[in-house]
Parts: C-alpha cells; structure tokens; sequence
C-alpha cells in the first residue's frame, strides 16, 4: 500500500489560529501501558487537529492527550489525540524535536470545582 502525502489543501479543511503555547501532554507506550510526557508546544489549531513540536518520537496512530485552555470559557480542557504525521526537526540543542500533526479524537468538558462547603 502507498502512502500519499494529502495536498495542502486536502489536509486543511479549516481555518488554522497561530497558537503558540506550551501545554502538558502524556502518550502510553506499549502492551505494559508505560506513560511518558512532557511540554508539548502547539504552534497553531484548527476546529480538528493541532501541530505541535513534541520532545519525543511519536508513532503514527499513537493516541495522546494535551491539556490545555478552552478558546471559548480559558477553563482547562483535555484533548484525546491521534498522531496524523511526524517529522523530526534538527535543532541546535540537546535533545530532539518532532513536528506532529494531529487530530483531535474527543475533547472532555472543562473540569469544574466540585468541592463544597461544610453546613
């Protein structure tokens, strides 16, 4: 089977928001479930994917999460995500980079205090 590459066009349904920001991130790895994470840096969104900078090599298909602030209410939000695509990235700095595209799978509500007051 081949792999295409999709066009630029074919690839961007929507519109992309410049986002810049470093949010958490954790991806399981494996059949004994080992979670690793880190800083992942999204450079911009769309309604259905991010591309972001990863501090590790990620498989296609890998499904992550990020966390990170809801564009409408700024609460936090956690997005399940399935790695689209991945190119490293040669930087001058210890350490290597990953460009991930990314596609949002599930996004879960914005957590809210639940703590209450004593009566």
């Amino acid at each position: 089977m081949e792999n295409i590459m999709p066009s630029q066009q074919e690839r961007r349904g929507s519109e992309r928001i410049s986002f810049k920001q470093a949010y958490p991130y954790e991806l399981m790895r494996g059949a004994g479930a080992e979670i690793s994470g880190g800083q992942g840096y999204v450079i911009n969104q769309s309604a259905k994917g991010l591309l972001l900078m990863l501090p590790e090599l990620v498989d296609q298909k890998q499904v992550f999460e990020i966390r990170m602030l809801s564009d409408a209410s700024k609460e936090q939000i956690t997005k399940l995500m399935e790695v689209r695509w991945m190119r490293p990235v040669a930087v001058n700095m210890p350490g290597n980079l990953h460009l991930v595209g990314a596609h949002v799978l599930f996004e879960l509500p914005a957590t809210q205090d639940t703590t209450t007051e004593p009566h």
